[in-house]
């Protein structure tokens, strides 16, 4: 074991790996939580069952130690399971696992109760290595171990594999003991010691029976078999070599169990390993590089061009040149001169204010291609994912443009103001007309003439000022109307595809940062 740090006490260290512990934990339910919906629900419901494990795992008593010994048939893991156990359980009445079952040995079994039922180890299998003899001083070092003698791994029971898959997850130690003939089995590396490597911090190994090797043939075998862990990927775990019959190792073996559990730190370590293992398949299955979206220098253009695309699709690209022209022509029509010239049709404004008619072949290539830009960096699911968000986002999107492109006040057609303009000029004309007609019909005044004369001037001279008044109103108009519409469309853009692909970023950052936390990065 490590020398503490200067300055460190135990519990610190404990509360720190604690701190850790819960970090990893949480971060990699973030990340499942992120990845629902949006990646294989395989991967996704494995790595959730270690979240749970984990969870209850912590929840239950930590002042207890899980170590549990595996191995082949022949062995000798039941051997060295009562030799450490001190007792010959056949002869205090306690059924050997010929079953499916495990044999739990709990010493100092107090609080154990509920994680021998959490393990799933029957009251029938359970001895408490305390409760049948006086407490030794060899005892008093091993309090809190929970051991577990697990059925054999090689049997032809498939409910004996089940067994022992399930308790090697569960377990805080797993010792496996290798057959001094069989270390080299496929079934073991292949089956367990590979896909275990990166737990190496809580697994060991014994060579077992070494009595009946020589001492050349011992050395060679440790050789060997320290070679085959080292190429599974558990190069730094300890390998010891023992023997029941002739007591070789069995210090050293109990000597590094009393270590592991006065550093109290093997629960925490195999939630660890359990949550960096699974966080480590997710981050293979999906990827944690941010996405291009994440970067506003992408972000932001790719936005721009997918706004471009739309209005361009409505014709809400149009400057406000072209509607301005219409709108000033059809005022001065109203305000200006002759005065009856708006009662005519206004053949060249005709479909100025026609409703947005949307290309939406345009806009599915626009978002298509905005949903490429984001994504780019994420893996293929999550790619996926964020093109289907953008796509079930653009009816909506197409909705709202459509609306924003209707044409409501229609802004080109003459203001009641331009219109005022034009009826007080047909007054002047029909009073100057009325006026003549009077001094032609009847006796001349000079005070007829002078009324005619009057009201004609008025309607010339008003003309230019009513028509530079209503253009300029109208124009003014446009420009408003313009923006209305442009904000418009900016809002139904971010409030429909944008915002759907923001989620889909927003999901994938908590998926990059929940698993960058429970590997440790």
């Amino acid at each position: 074991m490590m020398a503490a740090a200067e300055g460190s006490s135990p519990d610190s260290r404990s509360d720190r790996s604690a701190d850790a512990a819960a970090a990893g934990l949480e971060g990699l339910r973030e990340a499942v939580s992120a990845g629902a919906g949006r990646l294989p629900d395989a991967e996704l419901v494995a790595a959730s069952d270690v979240v749970e494990r984990a969870r209850e795992r912590l929840r239950l008593s930590g002042a207890h130690t899980v170590v549990a010994l595996a191995g082949a048939t022949g062995s000798g893991k039941s051997s060295l399971f009562n030799s450490l156990i001190g007792l010959d359980l056949a002869a205090v009445g306690v059924k050997r696992p010929t079953t499916s079952w495990a044999t739990a040995c709990a010493w100092d079994p107090g609080g154990a109760t509920e994680l021998l039922e959490w393990l799933g180890v029957p009251a029938r299998h359970q001895v408490s290595r305390l409760s049948m003899l006086d407490a030794t001083r060899e005892d008093a070092e091993l309090e809190g171990l929970v051991l577990l003698d697990l059925p054999d791994h090689d049997s032809t029971e498939v409910a004996h594999h089940l067994e022992v898959d399930r308790l090697v997850r569960y377990a805080d130690l797993v010792v496996w003991v290798l057959d001094p003939q069989k270390y080299a089995d496929a079934a073991l590396h292949d089956r367990y010691l590979r896909r275990l490597s990166g737990h190496g911090d809580v697994m060991f190994a014994v060579l077992n029976q070494v009595d009946r090797l020589t001492d050349a043939d011992r050395d060679i075998a440790l050789v060997d078999a320290r070679r085959l862990l080292d190429d599974d990927g558990l190069a730094g775990i300890p390998l010891l070599a023992t023997s029941v019959v002739r007591g070789d190792g069995l210090v050293d073996l109990r000597r590094v169990l009393v270590d592991r559990l006065h550093a109290k730190e093997a629960a925490r370590a195999r939630v660890g390993a359990d949550v960096s293992a699974a966080a480590d398949k997710l981050a293979a299955l999906a990827g944690t590089e941010s996405a291009a979206g994440t970067d506003a220098a992408v972000a932001g253009p790719a936005r721009a061009g997918l706004v471009d695309a739309v209005a361009r699709a409505g014709g809400l690209d149009v400057s406000p040149g072209r509607n301005a022209k219409t709108a000033e022509r059809r005022a001065r029509r109203a305000a200006g001169w002759p005065p009856f010239a708006h009662l005519l049709p206004d053949r060249a404004s005709i479909g100025a204010d026609a409703p947005v008619t949307l290309d939406e072949g345009i806009v599915d290539g626009a978002v298509h291609d905005y949903a490429v830009q984001v994504s780019e960096g994420m893996s293929a699911d999550w790619a996926a994912a964020v093109r289907s968000a953008a796509t079930e986002a653009e009816p909506a999107l197409v909705q709202r443009v459509v609306a924003a492109g209707q044409p409501g006040n229609k802004v080109t057609t003459p203001s009641a103001g331009a219109r005022s303009w034009g009826v007080l000029q047909v007054v002047l004309v029909v009073v100057a007309l009325a006026s003549v007609g009077w001094q032609l019909a009847a006796t001349p005044d000079q005070l007829g003439w002078l009324l005619a004369g009057l009201s004609g001037v008025t309607a010339v001279v008003l003309t230019p000022v009513g028509a530079l008044t209503a253009t300029g109103s109208a124009r003014r108009r446009v420009r408003r109307s313009c923006v209305r519409r442009q904000t418009a469309l900016h809002a139904a853009v971010d409030d429909t595809v944008v915002a759907a692909v923001r989620r889909e970023l927003d999901a994938h950052d908590r998926w990059c940062r929940g698993l960058d936390t429970a590997r440790g990065i």
